[in-house]
């Protein structure tokens, strides 16, 4: 049976790609490395800076081919390039089982940034913007929500799993949750292509080169540094932060919760909020909400630790929401999945810059009080960059220019 065009299975689709973000990527490799670092250490004699290579590498290639999987999905639809993707990854998840040495381990996290990175969040967003026009900034800024709920559940699932049955057949489980979380969802709610929005362009769009050269790239780009720099350390290292402070695997776990649950509301608000106000004014106060949780972070003591955690990561998830729906507002819509893509590119090495720097600087000083301080300094200064952005080019649902309304950045109220 043919499917349904999109417009009329939107609440489906939508629903089907908030279960399936709780599988991929973010919540399976990255936020259960935290809970794995530590065995992981001491099973293959290495330091954490040495550990934190694999993931830096990781995010790093992810980000480093994101432009080219958002030229294919541009081309050829999301599900033709998602689907074998992540089944590809959830085995190379599966083969870190068998690693024998950290060198191997880290070849395995390269490889699967290279392949996962079909699963990041351009695709999704990609799905999203054919499906929503109202209310744009909340759809968007809810695919964070499932980063949140996963990156809650994955690491106390994988300290579970490694209390139980060791750290290599942990990755064995979350392989397999991978492919069964992913694969048959978006083979039953995505079509073969998903289709341009109505009004857009038959055209290629624009080129790369094209992109580049626009302010309001680099402007949202400078932004979402700031947040992938610090968040992806906070990500990996909360967990040993409190491990130092004499918590045990299970408890640091359940508390690394708190903060992803907060990322959960924070990440609706957010949208809510996008949709009605200036896309500058929210990104610089999320940013800066983020700062004075990364200060209590850095001094403070006791439960005042676990409040800064929950207030510092609030921002990680619904910078990427900004960045998708930035995207429709200030690129034509033929041209998503490149600039999406290539914006995602800088995220990413912003996360792999955070990754790394939080464990060598953990390795040189004992402590985290240095990198948790330099990302104080770039949550406060970085966003500024969104003052450059400028009046809204495009409604985000097909290639018109932003009528008066828009272009003032008065939200969605004009598409609505």
């Amino acid at each position: 049976m043919p499917h349904r065009p999109l417009r009329h299975r939107g609440p489906i689709v939508l629903g089907g790609v908030l279960f399936a973000r709780l599988f991929i990527n973010h919540p399976i490799i990255v936020q259960t490395f935290a809970a794995l670092l530590v065995p992981l250490a001491l099973d293959m004699h290495a330091d954490r800076g040495s550990l934190s290579l694999a993931l830096a590498g990781h995010l790093f290639c992810l980000g480093l081919v994101s432009p080219i999987y958002g030229y294919l999905i541009d081309r050829y639809g999301v599900r033709r390039v998602l689907v074998p993707c992540l089944f590809l990854t959830g085995l190379l998840l599966i083969g870190v089982s068998a690693a024998p040495s950290l060198e191997v381990i880290i070849v395995l996290y390269l490889a699967m940034g290279l392949v996962g990175a079909a699963a990041a969040p351009t695709a999704w967003g990609k799905i999203v913007t054919s499906v929503i026009h109202k209310r744009r900034g909340l759809a968007l800024s809810s695919l964070s929500t499932t980063g949140g709920i996963g990156g809650a559940l994955m690491p106390m699932a994988a300290a579970a799993l490694i209390a139980a049955v060791g750290w290599r057949a942990t990755y064995v489980c979350l392989g397999v949750m991978m492919i069964l979380g992913t694969v048959p969802i978006l083979l039953a709610v995505t079509p073969r292509t998903v289709p341009q929005p109505a009004g857009a362009k038959t055209s290629s769009g624009s080129s790369f080169k094209r992109i580049l050269a626009q302010r309001q790239f680099w402007a949202m780009v400078i932004s979402g540094a700031a947040i992938g720099v610090s968040g992806s350390g906070l990500a990996v290292h909360y967990i040993p932060m409190l491990l130092d402070r004499g918590m045990t695997l299970e408890q640091a776990t359940a508390f690394n919760a708190l903060p992803n649950l907060v990322l959960v509301v924070t990440a609706l608000l957010f949208g809510y909020f996008l949709d009605r106000t200036r896309p500058v004014l929210a990104g610089i106060a999320l940013s800066y909400l983020s700062a004075f949780g990364f200060l209590l972070l850095a001094f403070g003591e006791g439960m005042t630790v676990i409040v800064g955690a929950a207030i510092a990561g609030c921002g990680g998830g619904a910078e990427v929401g900004l960045i998708a729906y930035l995207c429709t507002r200030y690129f034509a819509s033929e041209d998503f999945g490149k600039v999406y893509g290539l914006a995602f590119f800088f995220w990413v090495v912003s996360q792999s810059v955070g990754a790394a720097a939080f464990g060598y600087g953990y390795t040189v000083t004992g402590d985290y009080l240095a990198p948790l301080l330099a990302s104080v300094a770039i949550l406060v200064l970085a966003p500024l960059a969104l003052t450059q952005l400028g009046p809204y080019l495009f409604h985000g649902s097909g290639n018109s220019s932003a009528d008066d309304s828009l272009s003032k950045g008065s939200g969605d109220k004009a598409c609505n």
